[in-house]
């Protein structure tokens, strides 16, 4: 009697010492019976009067120096307070330089450069840039722009099967001996096994368990990667010509994650720090 009596009083209290552990720690968020990500930040709500996370736009003045900056959720950057937005940054550093300089953004979460030409045709006309730049992240954006692999990694990220540092996406039906849902504890203990599952499958997998815009730089990507990168180019050129067309500059600046320029043991080390 004893002994069981202390396994339910030493099991009470790491239910309530569980629970007091915030979600980063735990490694998950529990909401209507799924496992996910916890939140990484508080995004800033601050937007300009087209919605986009910016100051308000500046009056077209002479002698200034006006940019339009294109991209995804880089450029949209929720993260962050809009004054330290890749674009204020850039208004920044190029008023450092000398001159006036005004920097419009028009950035949104997994934008490819069908969503940035649309974009273009709404502001161009409101800014009158003399230079129209595009952010462009080889990681996401490849596969943004092209139909099939954006098809490929929507299912992989519905997938139980898929796995990266900080990822999740976890069923309460799928998840390991929890048969007390109600208990953080019994989640935590099953998110731990699953954690662990997912990991051994993704090693048994290979290849196969790669989320898809990992391979975007993978030397024996499939060929549909070639067709992806033509379909790229064609859009990046149909922006340089739209923005030739009314006679401003256009430049492309790429930008790459740890996991696209880092040797495999780094830039998994990057993704899980």
């Amino acid at each position: 009697m004893l002994i069981v009596l202390g396994t339910l009083v030493g099991l009470l209290l790491a239910e309530g010492l569980v629970r007091l552990l915030p979600d980063q720690v735990r490694g998950y968020t529990w909401q209507d019976g799924v496992f996910s990500r916890p939140a990484e930040f508080v995004p800033d709500l601050q937007h300009n009067e087209l919605g986009f996370h910016d100051v308000a736009l500046p009056p077209i003045e002479q002698g200034t120096h006006r940019v339009l900056l294109l991209g995804d959720s880089y450029v949209a950057a929720h993260s962050v307070k809009v004054e330290q937005t890749v674009g204020q940054r850039l208004e920044h550093h190029l008023a450092e330089q000398g001159g006036t300089w005004r920097v419009v953004s028009g950035g949104g979460n997994g934008w490819g450069q069908p969503e940035e030409r649309v974009v273009f045709e709404k502001l161009a006309p409101l800014v009158q840039p003399q230079l129209v730049l595009t952010l462009f992240v080889g990681e996401n954006d490849v596969e943004n722009d092209h139909p099939i692999l954006q098809a490929i990694s929507r299912r992989q990220i519905d997938a139980l099967t898929r796995f990266r540092p900080g990822w999740l996406h976890l069923r309460a039906a799928d998840a390991p001996w929890l048969l007390l849902p109600a208990s953080e504890l019994n989640r935590m203990v099953s998110y731990r096994l699953a954690m662990g599952r997912l990991v051994r499958s993704t090693a048994e997998q290979g290849m196969e368990a790669v989320p898809i815009d990992y391979l975007v730089y993978a030397r024996d990507a499939p060929a549909i990667w070639d067709q992806a990168w033509e379909r790229v180019r064609a859009l990046l050129k149909e922006q340089r010509d739209l923005a030739h067309g009314i006679g401003a500059a256009y430049a492309v600046v790429s930008a790459s994650l740890p996991e696209g320029v880092l040797p495999p043991p780094e830039g998994a080390q990057a993704l899980v720090d």
